[in-house]
C-alpha cells in the first residue's frame, strides 16, 4: 500500500488511547459503584470481552489484507470506541455493559490490526523501528493520560456536577468525544491507494517493530496486533505440532498459565482496593498511573538490563517479583483495611514493581520469541503469543471474578501460585540461550 498521510494521523491514535485509557478502569468502577456489579460480574465483563478480542484478532487483519485497504478499519476502531462508551453512559445494567464492553473490543480490534502496518506502509524497512517508536510512543502517552484525566475528572471536576455517579457517567461522554476527535483527524490525515493483490504476507524485521510501547492493560484487550494467527495454527500449536519447535511450544503454555495469573490478580484488584481499603475512584486512577507509568518508562530501559542479564533469566527474575507481589498484596493489604496512610505507600510501591515486572516480562518475552524462530516464522511467531496471552486473561479473569467474590486474599494468592507455575514451566523452554538474542535485544530495545 503506499499511504500518502503524514504523522498527523498519529496524533488522531493518542486521542483514541486516552479515551482507552480511561475507559479501562472506569468500566469496572462504573459496574460496581452505579451498577451494583460483583467482583464476579466483573470478571464476566472483562472475560467475554477479552475472548470477543482473540476472536476479533483472526478476523480484521485478514479482512484487511482481502480488501486491500486499512484506514476504514481504522475508522471502524475508533468509532468503534466512540459509540460503545457512549452508550455506556447511558448503561443501565450488567447485561448491558457486557454487551457493550464486548463490541468496545469487537471494534477496536479493527485498528489494532492496522495501525502499525499503516505506519510502516511508506517507510523503508530500516526505518520501521523508529516510525513505529513514535507511533507507540503517541499511543502509550495517550493511555496514561487517559488515567490521568479519569483521576482528575473523578476526583474533582466531575464531582463538581453532582454526585458520583454523574461523575462516572459523564466520564464516558467525555472519552467518547476524545474517540471522536481521534477519527476526525484519521478521517483528515490518512491517504491510502488499495493494496495490490495478492497481498504479500507481512513480516516483522525487528524486535522494536514488535515491541514498541507497551502498556499492561485492565481490559487485557490487544493493544495492538503483532500478526494475524489462524485458529488452525493455534490448534496445532497446542497440540504441538508445528514448526515452532518443542522449547518454543513449551514455552507458550508458560505464557498461557503466567497470564492466568496477572488477570487473576488484576481484575479483581481495582475493586478490591474500592470495597476493601476505601480508596476512591481518583485513586484508583492515580494509583494506575503509577503503574502505567513505571512500565512505559522501563520499556525504553529493558535493552541495558539485557546486557547484564540473559533475557531468559531476566523474565523468570521479573515473575518472581511478579508472584511475591501478588502473594504479599494477599496477606498485608487485608490487615490494613482502616490503616489508609500505610495502606497506600505499600500500595504504591507494589504498582512500582508491577509496573517494572511487566515491561521486563512482554520485552524479554517478544525477544526470547523472536530469536527462537527463522525470520519467515517471527510474525506467525508473536501473533500466536499475543493469541495465547489473550487466552490466559481470559480464563484469569473469569476465575479471578469468581474466586474473589469468596475471598480477595485466595483471589490474589491463587494469582501469584500460577504466575510461578508458569515460572517452573518456562525451565523447560530455551534450554540454550542464543548469543544474538542478548546482543540484539539490548540494541533495539535501548
Amino acid at each position: 500500500m503506499k499511504a500518502l498521510n503524514s504523522d498527523r494521523w498519529f496524533y488522531g491514535a493518542l486521542l483514541a488511547n486516552v479515551a482507552q485509557g480511561g475507559s479501562s478502569l472506569l468500566i469496572p468502577l462504573y459496574a460496581t459503584i452505579v451498577l451494583d456489579a460483583t467482583v464476579g460480574d466483573v470478571g464476566w465483563i472483562t472475560g467475554i470481552a477479552s475472548w470477543v478480542g482473540v476472536l476479533a484478532s483472526l478476523l480484521w487483519g485478514r479482512l484487511s489484507d482481502r480488501l486491500g485497504r486499512r484506514k476504514p478499519f481504522v475508522l471502524i476502531g475508533f468509532l468503534g470506541l466512540t459509540a460503545s462508551l457512549g452508550l455506556m453512559g447511558l448503561s443501565r445494567s450488567v447485561g448491558q455493559l457486557i454487551v457493550l464492553n464486548a463490541l468496545l473490543n469487537l471494534t477496536w480490534l479493527a485498528s489494532a490490526a492496522v495501525v502499525t502496518l499503516l505506519a510502516i506502509a511508506d517507510t523503508d524497512q530500516w526505518h520501521w523501528e523508529s516510525r513505529i517508536g513514535v507511533l507507540h510512543r503517541q499511543m502509550g502517552v495517550g493511555w496514561v493520560l487517559g488515567l490521568m484525566l479519569g483521576s482528575l475528572w473523578t476526583g474533582s471536576l466531575g464531582l463538581m456536577l453532582g454526585g458520583q455517579e454523574i461523575s462516572l457517567r459523564s466520564l464516558f461522554f467525555v472519552l467518547a468525544t476524545l474517540s471522536a476527535a481521534g477519527a476526525l483527524f484519521a478521517t483528515r490525515w490518512i491517504r491510502e491507494q488499495p493494496l495490490p493483490q495478492p497481498v504479500e504476507e507481512r513480516r516483522f524485521q525487528g524486535l522494536a517493530l514488535a515491541a514498541g510501547q507497551l502498556i499492561e492493560r485492565f481490559k487485557f484487550a490487544p493493544f495492538r496486533l503483532y500478526h494475524i494467527v489462524s485458529p488452525r495454527r493455534l490448534w496445532m500449536t497446542l497440540r504441538g505440532g508445528n514448526e515452532f519447535g518443542l522449547a518454543l511450544t513449551r514455552y507458550f503454555y508458560a505464557v498461557i498459565v503466567f497470564f492466568i495469573g496477572f488477570s487473576m490478580f488484576f481484575i479483581p484488584y481495582p475493586i478490591f482496593l474500592k470495597d476493601q481499603l476505601g480508596l476512591g475512584s481518583a485513586e484508583i486512577f492515580a494509583l494506575w498511573v503509577v503503574h502505567s507509568g513505571m512500565s512505559a518508562y522501563f520499556n525504553l530501559r529493558v535493552g541495558k538490563l539485557v546486557e547484564r542479564w540473559e533475557n531468559r533469566h531476566l523474565q523468570r527474575t521479573a515473575l518472581l517479583l511478579r508472584a511475591s507481589v501478588f502473594l504479599g498484596a494477599g496477606l498485608f493489604l487485608p490487615q490494613l483495611a482502616g490503616h489508609p496512610g500505610p495502606a497506600r505507600v505499600l500500595i504504591a510501591f507494589f504498582f512500582v514493581l508491577t509496573g517494572i515486572s511487566w515491561a521486563v516480562v512482554n520485552i524479554t518475552a517478544i525477544a526470547l520469541i523472536s530469536w527462537q524462530v527463522r525470520e519467515g516464522l517471527r510474525g506467525q511467531a508473536l501473533g500466536t503469543y499475543n493469541a495465547l496471552s489473550g487466552l490466559g486473561s481470559v480464563i484469569g479473569s473469569i476465575l479471578g471474578g469468581q474466586i474473589a467474590r469468596v475471598s480477595y486474599p485466595l483471589a490474589f494468592m491463587l494469582a501469584a501460585a500460577f504466575v510461578l507455575l508458569g515460572w517452573w514451566l518456562t525451565r523447560f523452554s530455551f534450554v540454550e540461550e542464543h548469543a544474538r538474542s542478548r546482543q540484539s535485544a539490548s540494541a533495539l530495545l535501548r
